[in-house]
């Protein structure tokens, strides 16, 4: 079965899902296409995150999750930020 939940997803503390930005990456050595999808969050409370998931909607209904991993657990402070960034390739 396919997922549509992050496995620790957060929704609240202005760091529910959002989409990101998706900027293409030129590569004249393979033919492949490169993708980086990225997001800055801002905490609106205090919050300990320690996973990053990538999906195809903004919204919980009907999303699929197309990546998943975790990192050293960091707790944000209400005005703290966190940049994530997802490297896509496909050939």
């Amino acid at each position: 079965t396919e997922d549509s939940v992050c496995p620790t997803e957060i929704t609240g503390s202005g760091l529910a899902r959002a989409p990101g930005n998706i900027f293409y990456i030129a590569n004249t050595s393979v033919a492949a296409s490169n993708y980086s999808i990225s997001y800055k969050w801002t905490a609106s409370g205090t919050q300990a995150v320690q996973q990053t998931c990538l999906s195809n909607s903004s919204a919980q209904s009907g999303a699929i999750l197309f990546a998943e991993d975790t990192f050293t657990s960091v707790t944000l402070n209400s005005g703290d930020t966190i940049n994530v960034t997802w490297f896509i390739g496909v050939t």
